[in-house]
């Protein structure tokens, strides 16, 4: 007998419910068995009811319906692994928690690096471009002019020069030598264009233009980006 519980013991769930539902139905079928057991009629019907759930619910419990303890989540017993910890040494130096700082910043973070930068003759990086093809740019001390073509057919449009302005990066800072971007505003008898003019990477310089019509004609105000290059 305690190798029969043995055996039914080390038995998974779902087969213990199928022999279990297999001997109901036995029972509610055969009926009477060796004359220990003889069930009425209404037994035997309830007896095979039982004995179909029971085997229902094996094959149910088979098919993975049911976690079983070998799938049960871990205890909260488990080890838990802390996250590393961040290191950054006295002097505040950057160590792996900090990034290494850029020695080498681009000229487009309002790098100020004089009007000397700005002079010269610039072309349009694109050579199909539809609107600035061409700017000059004129100094003397910390004075600045600016003169700019766009692209019309067959020759480019002179947009004529103007007095522009530059920036520095502070009020008591030289401009001439600390010049940061450099404004000019070029009007027409049916627009205004504000043109900023800044530094770019390799040795490049960026132009950005925002243009507002006067004309009443509804169109409306744009901005627009260029690339330069001497």
């Amino acid at each position: 007998m305690s190798d029969w519980l043995k055996v039914f013991g080390e038995m998974s769930l779902d087969n213990l419910f199928v022999i279990a539902g297999l001997a109901f139905l036995g029972i509610g079928i055969i009926g009477k068995i060796s004359g220990k057991i003889d069930p009425s009629p209404r037994a035997r019907a309830i007896s095979a009811m039982v004995g179909i759930c029971l085997v229902l619910s094996g094959i149910w419990i088979h098919r993975g319906h049911i976690s079983l303890p070998a799938a049960a989540a871990p205890s909260q017993s488990a080890s838990v692994i802390p996250p590393p910890i961040k290191e950054v040494n006295a002097q505040g130096a950057p160590g792996p928690s900090q990034p290494a700082p850029d020695d080498h910043p681009s000229r487009n973070q309002s790098q100020a690096l004089g009007l000397s930068y700005f002079s010269g003759t610039w072309k349009n990086s694109d050579a199909h471009t539809r609107g600035l093809t061409t700017v000059s740019v004129r100094t003397a001390g910390g004075s600045v002019w600016v003169r700019a073509w766009g692209a019309c057919h067959p020759t480019d449009c002179d947009w004529g020069e103007v007095s522009g302005t530059a920036f520095a990066p502070g009020v008591s800072a030289d401009p001439e030598n600390n010049a940061q971007k450099v404004t000019a505003v070029f009007e027409t008898s049916f627009s205004n264009t504000l043109m900023t003019l800044s530094p770019a990477d390799g040795d490049e310089l960026e132009a950005d233009t925002q243009t507002r019509f006067t004309d009443n004609s509804g169109r409306s105000s744009y901005s627009s980006t260029y690339t330069f290059r001497h």
